[in-house]
């Protein structure tokens, strides 16, 4: 922290010497954020977007904060404006497609997360959030297919057999509910192996069991 802060002072130095100096006031952002002041780090960001309106990472940072602050339509303004400076900034449509999916708008953060995967063929978190989305929206079998995808890219990845042994036990019908109640049980067991403490995966394997 002795260091942030020490930063801290450095970059008010800079930015009373030369007021104009957008790099100065998004690294008094990245060091507000770290010590925790989230609000200290979103005025410095925004300054950072007001000085250099294609400052990409400033944009990006500050839609990230906003999100933490609960600013939901600004972060997606904001994010948004970071892939329009750059829309081959993967991370960006990644962290639009969150922002629109908190917003409730399933759909665009589906295209947003899409695009992610298609400029990024490896990207496991890309993958694992467009997977969480087309749960949401009822839309399983492409939530599986994304899922996999993610798991075989990165096998210890958040919760993807929990949500894939989720998405299993909503598709009986379509899949076949013998083949589907095995697939859930598959996962389901699986996501207690990944990870032990997590008590949603006893509680959904429990759940599934008694069905």
């Amino acid at each position: 922290h002795k260091e942030h802060e020490t930063a801290i002072d450095l970059y008010n130095l800079v930015v009373q010497m030369v007021p104009t100096y957008a790099s100065a006031y998004y690294n008094l952002g990245g060091s507000h954020y770290m010590l925790g002041n989230l609000e200290g780090a979103m005025t410095n960001f925004q300054h950072a977007t007001i000085l250099a309106p294609d400052y990409m990472f400033a944009h990006a940072n500050l839609g990230a904060v906003m999100v933490q602050q609960g600013h939901l339509e600004s972060a997606k303004v904001h994010h948004l404006q970071a892939v329009r400076i750059d829309p081959l900034f993967v991370d960006g449509w990644i962290s639009l497609g969150n922002a629109l999916h908190l917003l409730g708008q399933g759909a665009e953060a589906v295209s947003s997360f899409s695009t992610a995967v298609q400029l990024s063929p490896g990207n496991a978190n890309a993958y694992y959030a467009l997977g969480v989305t087309s749960r949401d929206l009822g839309r399983y079998e492409e939530a599986v297919a994304a899922f996999t995808t993610a798991l075989e890219l990165a096998p210890s990845l958040g919760n993807s057999y929990l949500s894939l042994g989720i998405c299993y036990q909503q598709m009986g019908e379509s899949l076949g509910h013998k083949e589907a109640s095995e697939a859930a049980l598959q996962s389901l067991g699986a996501a207690t192996i990944q990870s032990p403490l997590h008590v949603a995966s006893y509680n959904t394997l429990g759940t599934h069991l008694l069905e």
